[in-house]
């Protein structure tokens, strides 16, 4: 059998808007992929996970892992696929990806896949947007370095936002997005959204600010930072002594 071919690129249209769910909401439970703009990869816990031998570990969640092989658009990816770096393989040719975040939270192995991914829609007749093609970690051993347990995760995996090349803003291929963060002490919170090229609105009472990327930090977004203020007076630090942050 011929490992399977790389998958077409994500279907595109002129702009997507999510909602983002406060962890501290009624809705948490129920949207179950976490933010995050300091890595890339985008993971899920797969059916496998729950087979718990040494290489199959679950952490727990609120519901089910995702039933890959009951999927008709899941796809696992060969080793040979240009986004799987560093090349690594199982026994049937597949991508394995392994993640692990330096601030001691879960960490996850399985297979890189490809995926169609639906997200909620008003402008859609069908209630949904598809967005073909997408790269994921189908993850199988999903663990916590430090042995958390419990219901301390209500979350599936991560929603990958870097810059780095497999995250959502990459693969998407949106020039431009934003979103905005409501305080965690507002106790009925406004629907607050992550938009996508077009549907990205214009700022009136903010200030915007530049993203800058270098080669060392190419998977992270980098501010100029230009020095600090008290009580509403500058400090006039020196900006070579800032750097970037």
């Amino acid at each position: 059998m011929s490992p399977p071919l790389p998958p077409r690129p994500p279907s595109l249209s002129d702009g997507l808007s999510l909602e983002l769910i406060p962890p501290h909401s009624p809705k948490s439970p129920f949207y179950l992929l976490a933010l995050d703009t300091g890595s890339d990869l985008i993971w899920i816990q797969c059916e496998e996970c729950k087979i718990q031998d040494e290489n199959h570990r679950c952490y727990p969640q609120k519901e089910e892992p995702f039933p890959d092989s009951k999927s008709r658009t899941y796809q696992p990816l060969p080793s040979s696929h240009p986004l799987c770096k560093p090349s690594r393989s199982d026994e049937k040719g597949h991508c394995i990806y392994t993640v692990k975040y330096k601030t001691g939270s879960i960490n996850s192995t399985g297979v890189l896949s490809s995926e169609t991914f639906r997200f909620p829609s008003t402008s859609s007749p069908s209630g949904t947007e598809a967005v073909k093609g997408i790269v994921f970690g189908c993850g199988y051993k999903n663990y916590d370095d430090d042995g958390n347990a419990g219901d301390a995760y209500q979350i599936a995996g991560i929603f990958g936002m870097s810059p780095g090349p497999l995250s959502f803003l990459s693969q998407y291929k949106a020039k431009k997005f934003s979103y905005c963060m409501v305080p965690r002490h507002v106790k009925n919170p406004p629907p607050t959204y992550l938009r996508f090229a077009s549907e990205v609105k214009p700022l009136t009472r903010f200030q915007m600010v530049d993203l800058l990327m270098t080669k060392a930090t190419k998977n992270h977004f980098v501010l100029q930072l230009e020095d600090l203020g008290v009580n509403g007076k500058r400090l006039r630090i020196d900006r070579r002594r800032l750097g970037n942050q």
